[in-house]
């Protein structure tokens, strides 16, 4: 049994997770594991003769604290270079709760810069790294060529100009107000 448990999560870079987890038991004793990836594995450590360990230790209150304030001081939005070309997909095959057009403004690396998600509803959603939740809403690696995204017939996508993205971007901000 125990009396508490707490889970903290970070992202170190993308695709670079970590999440702490904290359990104290009955008797009041608090344990700390580290996890890193996903799925969660945990970290492993040598010791002073060389040999592989499970990092995990039992913490006080105070160093319990420390370790949970660290791991949730999340790193900030990425730098990414300027807009070099603009992009449109549709997703033939997506789930009703998934999003059906994607349209994205991408950097020479073809990182997403801005994006809106549009739905099977015709709601709109616009996203970038000013949001709050931008982790949760920017894509975690940049766009694959045209050509991969085409191999899939699942999928249709080309390249658009900057004024049909800034269209659909306008129309999506307008909607976030009403």
């Amino acid at each position: 049994m125990f009396r508490e448990l707490v889970a903290r999560y970070s992202i170190d870079g993308p695709g670079k997770y970590r999440f702490a987890v904290i359990v104290e038991d009955n008797r009041g004793r608090r344990a700390l594991d580290e996890y890193v990836g996903v799925p969660g594995k945990r970290i492993r450590t040598r010791d002073h003769q060389g040999r592989v360990h499970r990092k995990r230790g039992y913490v006080s209150n105070r160093q319990a604290q420390d370790a949970l304030e660290s791991s949730i001081q999340l790193p900030r939005p990425p730098l990414h270079g300027p807009p070099e070309s603009y992009f449109h997909c549709v997703w033939i095959d997506a789930a009703e709760d998934e999003p059906v057009e994607w349209y994205d403004e991408l950097d020479a690396s073809r990182w997403s810069v801005r994006c809106v998600r549009k739905y099977c509803d015709g709601r709109l959603e616009a996203h970038s790294y000013a949001d709050d939740n931008w982790r949760d809403v920017m894509p975690e690696s940049p766009i694959p060529p045209l050509a991969i995204i085409n191999h899939d017939s699942q999928f249709s996508a080309k390249e658009i100009s900057k004024s049909e993205f800034e269209v659909v971007w306008n129309q999506a901000n307008r909607s976030k107000v009403r």
